[in-house]
């Protein structure tokens, strides 16, 4: 099969499967990583005058060569994206919809986030990128060329008058479409070709529960109290494929959000900035409690892969030092009485904790 296929967008599969894109990416940065060992140790070697003035030219031939097998790679990754782009044409009655949000200093990278979800084995009904009037004043005069032209491709671009910050990813899509399914992603990564394929199907077998493509276990003393977000088990799998409480879901990376799995109180935007405004991820998992949603994370777990130039502003940076103070205060408001744990695990008991 060649790079470019004719399938239509609701069944399109890569014309290179996941794995040899994968061992393709390995193989190109083994190069590079022998090609700086190489560029090291011609450096280091002792050489007289003569000799470091041949050696500074073969490092800065070396540095070429791998500019231009970045660029090439960067060609072939495109081409295996054009092969089916975009939404689906007949809409399903209960849609799949992605939504994510942006702001100014990363709404250049965008797209190339976007090209990834365009090309997924499964295609969705809709991909929402909400964007706020207060980032962009001028609205889409003020957007990428490169970004405005995704819309042939299915794009939407829905704008909001405040600024809920990265809480802008899901909120206003849970008002726009609240019977569909909604796909949350962040516009920092590159998510896998068949990141919407993988959590669907887990969705038909569990549909009360959230399908998270990456989550955290939340850890508790023997009193029952939440230790510090430090002390959590990171990017965990559900034990034996069963829903759990437990599970702290990080939206960013592709997580699956059933109809009717969050109380009113989720659009309580007083709430939000008093308590959690730095931790949309802190938020999403007090709402999903009080409505005793589970979550399960599928058994395979993807690295996670950070679109370059994207972690200058990080929302992680911050969140790291500031996630035990901002749960405490969510606790602080919405736990009776109980024990952390008692907080977060009573809901069901035919549900893991």
């Amino acid at each position: 099969m060649g790079l470019l296929s004719n399938a239509k967008p609701g069944a399109a599969k890569p014309a290179f499967s996941e794995e040899q894109w994968n061992a393709f990416l390995s193989s190109q940065e083994l190069l590079k990583t022998r090609i700086e060992e190489l560029a090291s140790e011609i450096t280091d070697s002792k050489a007289s005058s003569k000799e470091k003035s041949e050696t500074d030219k073969t490092v800065s031939w070396l540095k070429k060569e791998m500019t231009e097998l970045q660029q090439r790679a960067e060609r072939i990754e495109r081409l295996l994206e054009m092969h089916s782009y975009g939404v689906t044409e007949e809409k399903r009655p209960q849609q799949i919809i992605v939504t994510l949000t942006s702001y100014g200093k990363r709404i250049g990278t965008v797209p190339r986030c976007l090209e990834r979800l365009m090309n997924q084995t499964l295609k969705p009904d809709r991909i929402i990128l909400y964007l706020s009037v207060l980032n962009f004043p001028d609205r889409e005069a003020g957007l990428p060329l490169r970004l405005l032209e995704m819309k042939r491709q299915g794009l939407e671009i829905r704008w909001c008058e405040g600024d809920q910050k990265s809480f802008k990813k899901l909120l206003p899509a849970l008002k726009d479409f609240p019977e569909d399914i909604l796909i949350t992603v962040d516009d920092d990564l590159y998510v896998d070709l068949n990141m919407i394929e993988r959590l669907y199907q887990n969705h038909r077998l569990h549909p009360e529960a959230v399908i998270a493509s990456r989550a955290h276990k939340m850890v508790f003393d023997e009193d029952g109290k939440l230790l510090a977000y430090e002390n959590w088990e990171k990017s965990v799998s559900s034990p034996e494929m069963i829903p759990g409480f437990d599970l702290l879901p990080t939206t960013g990376a592709g997580t699956l959000f059933p109809p009717g799995c969050f109380p009113e109180e989720v659009f309580n935007e007083k709430a939000i900035w008093e308590c959690c405004p730095d931790a949309d991820d802190l938020w999403v998992k007090t709402m999903l409690t009080l409505k005793g949603a589970p979550v399960l994370q599928p058994d395979k777990r993807y690295p996670l892969r950070m679109i370059e130039g994207t972690q200058d502003e990080s929302l992680w940076a911050v969140n790291m030092n500031g996630n035990d103070i901002q749960l405490r205060a969510l606790l602080d408001r919405y736990k009776k009485g109980e024990s952390d744990k008692d907080f977060f695990c009573k809901t069901k008991e035919t549900v893991s904790c």
